[in-house]
């Protein structure tokens, strides 16, 4: 499967593919097409940026920041 990395990035932190998608203004469909091709490598390292930053924020307002 192609684009293994963000797919993996995103379910392993808990961020669905749609909210990656909205935080890019694409739909969730648009974004899918994207990932059945190889990504080059600064936009894998976008998205994955990207999806690391939506589940930091989402930690911070439930009050998970790892130090409790």
């Amino acid at each position: 499967m192609n684009n293994e990395r963000v797919r993996g990035a995103a379910k392993s932190v808990g961020i669905p593919l749609w909210m990656l998608a909205q935080e890019l203004g694409i739909c969730e469909m648009t974004l899918t097409r994207r990932l059945r091709n190889p990504l080059d490598a600064r936009t894998e390292e976008d998205y994955i940026s990207i999806i690391n930053r939506l589940a930091q924020n989402r930690n911070e307002r439930m009050g998970l920041n790892g130090n409790n």
